[in-house]
C-alpha cells in the first residue's frame, strides 16, 4: 500500500494531498510516514489503525452510500425546474451548496479553513453548470426564492446524485421528495435503473429521509484525514 498523489485536490489546495486506498481487512496497526504530503486521507470499508509519526488525526467520518432500484416513475406535486430550461445565476445556488455539505469532512475538519470550504462547494457548482460533475440540475423556487436544488451524474448503468439540498426553514414540507422524484423520473427516462447517493453517516436527519423513499444502505467507507504535524 502506498499513498498517492491527488492531483486536483494538491492544485485546489496548493500542497501535496495524497490518498490511501486500503481494500483488504487487517487488524495489524500501519505505519505511514511522509514528509512530502501535508495531507492524506485514509478510505477503507474496515476499521484500521494508522500510526505515524509525522501526521495526525484531524476527523474521520463514514460515508455512506445509499442506493434504490427504479421501477416506475412517480407523479411530481409541486413545479420542479430543469436548469437547462431556466437557467438561472449559479451564485444563486451558492449558500444551498454550503447547506448540503454541513456534515462533510470539507467542512468539518478543524485544519480546512472555511472560505477553501465554501470555495471547493462554488466550484461544485460551477463545474455542476457547465456538465463537467452534472448532466441536469433540477431546483425548486418560493415566493422567487431557490428554495432547493438537486444534481445529478448518469455513469453508465447507474446515476448518481452529487448535491442535494433545501433551505433549512423549508424542510419537512415535501421540496426534497419532489426534487428526489424528479431525479428518479430523469433516470428512468434515460433507462436508468439504479440511483446511488452518498452522504455521510452523521447527517441522521439524511439518512432517515432516504430510507423513508426507499433507499438502501449499499456501502459504507471510512475516511480519516491526517495532516502533518505542525501544519
Amino acid at each position: 500500500m502506498e499513498i498517492k498523489k491527488l492531483e486536483w485536490d494538491s492544485n485546489f489546495f496548493g500542497f501535496p494531498v495524497g490518498d490511501l486506498l486500503v481494500e483488504c481487512e487487517t487488524s495489524d496497526s500501519k505505519v505511514f510516514n511522509s514528509d512530502f504530503f501535508t495531507f492524506f486521507q485514509v478510505r477503507s470499508k474496515y476499521p484500521l489503525n494508522i500510526i505515524s509519526e509525522t501526521h495526525s488525526l484531524s476527523h474521520w467520518e463514514i460515508k455512506t452510500i445509499f442506493s434504490k432500484n427504479l421501477d416506475k416513475s412517480s407523479e411530481i406535486k409541486i413545479d420542479i425546474i430543469d436548469f437547462d430550461d431556466s437557467k438561472i445565476n449559479e451564485k444563486l445556488l451558492y449558500e444551498l451548496a454550503y447547506e448540503s455539505g454541513k456534515f462533510s469532512r470539507y467542512k468539518l475538519d478543524k485544519n480546512i479553513p472555511n472560505n477553501k470550504f465554501k470555495k471547493l462547494y462554488q466550484l461544485w457548482i460551477k463545474n455542476s453548470v457547465n456538465k463537467s460533475f452534472a448532466d441536469k440540475i433540477f431546483y425548486y423556487k418560493e415566493n422567487d426564492d431557490i428554495a432547493g436544488f438537486v444534481t445529478v451524474k448518469i455513469k453508465d448503468t447507474f446515476a448518481q446524485i452529487g448535491l442535494i439540498a433545501i433551505e433549512p426553514n423549508l424542510q419537512g414540507k415535501g421540496i426534497g421528495k419532489n426534487l428526489l422524484l424528479k431525479v428518479e423520473n430523469y433516470c428512468l427516462e434515460n433507462n436508468v435503473k439504479r440511483l446511488l447517493i452518498p452522504t455521510q453517516s452523521e447527517n441522521e436527519q439524511a439518512c432517515k429521509f432516504y430510507t423513508k423513499m426507499g433507499y438502501i444502505i449499499s456501502e459504507e467507507i471510512i475516511i480519516k484525514n491526517y495532516w502533518k504535524n505542525n501544519f
